[in-house]
């Protein structure tokens, strides 16, 4: 697959963590995401089990837009 049209998806780890103390902003992350062609972002936490799911199951519905729909071979 081209790497310019691979179904990224960006996770910002860590939003237990203080929008100060984070070696990366949301806001630089999001701005980062919408200049390659709008990269779904999510933000989580391990620690306390935010958005985990959710970012797994959006990764997973982006990862299968990309996907061509099967035809039936005779």
């Amino acid at each position: 697959m081209d790497p310019e049209s691979f179904p990224f998806v960006v996770l910002g780890n860590k939003i237990d963590v203080e929008e100060n103390r984070r070696m990366i902003s949301s806001k630089r992350a999001m701005t980062f995401c919408q200049s390659k062609g709008g990269i779904p972002y999510f933000e989580t936490s391990a620690k306390e089990a935010v958005n985990v799911e959710q970012a797994f199951e959006g990764e997973i519905r982006h990862l299968l837009s990309y996907v061509p729909p099967q035809t039936d071979r005779i």
